[in-house]
């Protein structure tokens, strides 16, 4: 009797190490050979009812723990293992020249100098609005350069015989060579000669060193007249996204005329505000150039062809 009585605790005893281990597994979608899962048992609903039961109390005193505060402590609840980074955030060149990644900055600062304890909060969310404020413009950088390179495909593709031409360092994009009428002229007289390439093949190369020494010219053109305007202007030294000064057509708008006047940082006549249009006493070879060689005082491209791919 008492070895059929040790017999039975010990059948007892393993089915109980195998409910116990089914139970920590349930979770898993495997389960190994001859080990049950926890839905596999068939317990008494009363033994069910009980085990929720005391893991509700649990779940629910714990949620209790977390939202007890004492009294008399009201405020933040800064958590004591939490470091501040004690160096400025990196940023690019296009991030540093955007106001308001300067003025989260400048509050920063601000805060650190009050206190970097006391307004810890405030200074990890500011970051935080840094670091977003970085990645949309890191983003809106790839953005650009990857549209500069589809204009660039583009340029190749309509003038191929510009492929390596020495242009001061400059992408065929900035050049402005849709704008620029003689430019237009030969590009038309070649794509004439074009449509017969082997008749006119010693016309098409001396029409292609036309184009290129043309292209050159408008290269040096470009770097002449940015110069010219960071001599005029260095305090606007860096553009967001590494815009030149001549693209902003700043001789076209009169409030940015007026406070450069103002500053006594240009020099020349004070130009018209008509669209298009040619400021007084203005030759057609001076400043009022824009664009790398479009005539005229405003930016009025010439249509030529197919239009460049935005």
């Amino acid at each position: 009797m008492l070895t059929r009585l040790l017999m039975w605790d010990n059948i007892l005893h393993r089915r109980g190490l195998e409910v116990e281990a089914a139970r920590k597994r349930r979770g898993k979608p495997l389960q190994p050979d001859g080990l049950f899962a926890f839905d596999d048992v068939e317990p008494d609903d009363r033994e069910v009812s009980d085990y929720r039961a005391r893991r509700q109390r649990q779940r629910h005193a714990r949620q209790l723990h977390a939202c007890i505060i004492p009294e008399g402590e009201t405020g933040e609840i800064i958590d004591g293992d939490a470091q501040l980074s004690q160096k400025p955030l990196f940023a690019s060149s296009v991030v540093k020249s955007d106001p308001y990644f300067q003025e989260l900055g400048v509050l920063r600062d601000a805060l650190v100098v009050e206190g970097r304890e006391v307004n810890a909060p405030a200074i990890q969310c500011v970051e935080e609005q840094m670091r977003r404020r970085m990645q949309q413009l890191r983003s809106d950088e790839r953005k650009a350069a990857k549209a500069e390179a589809r204009r660039e495909q583009w340029l190749l593709e309509q003038h191929p015989y510009l492929d390596g031409v020495a242009l001061a360092g400059l992408p065929l994009s900035k050049l402005g060579l849709s704008e620029d009428e003689e430019f237009t002229r030969l590009a038309e007289e070649h794509t004439v000669l074009a449509a017969s390439p082997e008749k006119n093949a010693e016309a098409l190369a001396a029409k292609e060193q036309c184009l290129k020494a043309r292209a050159a010219q408008l290269a040096a053109a470009v770097v002449r007249q940015e110069a010219a305007l960071r001599e005029q202007m260095p305090y606007l030294m860096h553009l967001p996204f590494d815009v030149a000064l001549r693209e902003l057509h700043w001789r076209a708008i009169p409030s940015l005329w007026l406070s450069c006047e103002a500053r006594g940082s240009v020099r020349g006549p004070r130009p018209c505000w008509r669209r298009g249009g040619k400021a007084a006493g203005e030759s057609d070879a001076g400043f009022g150039e824009e664009n790398c060689g479009g005539r005229g005082g405003g930016p009025a491209p010439r249509a030529c062809g197919n239009r460049e791919p935005a």
